[in-house]
């Protein structure tokens, strides 16, 4: 909840003119068969086939001279200045924000800097481009509520 108000409230801030710009685009990010898997820490080997494609999905925001990427990832960490470099570079994007649902159902990803981790900080560099290229005019709204993540699913919650 903090993560959602904080991020709601640099959007805020970073875009304060009243006329939005948004786009959406997602990518396919996954690892080749056989790349290492985060989380296994016994496991000697590394994937052994494929359940379901790891997309990275952008939400990109501007007004006036005013931009943030927001890139969204089912991954267990994924750190990349080259990714918001390029991404200004390319696209003009003031602010990239990278951010990962922390599952260890997914590949390695910070402690292996493989050519697969060059390879989908590209591809988010792209969707991020194809975000941009695909905008149209939009409105932020601010709604508040309560969601449960980060919590300790042992522990027993009274009414849940």
């Amino acid at each position: 909840m903090r993560l959602a108000s904080l991020l709601l409230l640099t959007i805020q801030v970073g875009l304060a003119a009243s006329e939005y710009r948004v786009g959406v685009a997602w990518v396919d990010i996954t690892p080749p068969i056989g790349h290492e898997m985060g989380g296994y820490a016994a496991r000697k080997h590394g994937s052994t086939g494929l359940h379901d494609p790891l997309y990275a999905t952008v939400l990109v925001v501007e007004s006036g001279e005013n931009s943030i990427a927001l890139v969204t990832c089912d991954l267990r960490s994924f750190v990349s200045m080259r990714v918001g470099e390029i991404a200004r570079q390319k696209y003009g994007i003031k602010t990239t924000l990278i951010d990962v649902s922390h599952t260890h159902s997914g590949p390695l990803t910070w402690e292996l800097r493989s050519p697969w981790y060059q390879q989908a900080e590209d591809k988010m560099v792209e969707a991020i481009g194809h975000a941009k290229g695909a905008e149209f005019a939009g409105t932020l709204e601010l709604s508040a509520g309560k969601i449960y993540l980060g919590h300790n699913r042992r522990k027993i919650i009274a009414g849940h």
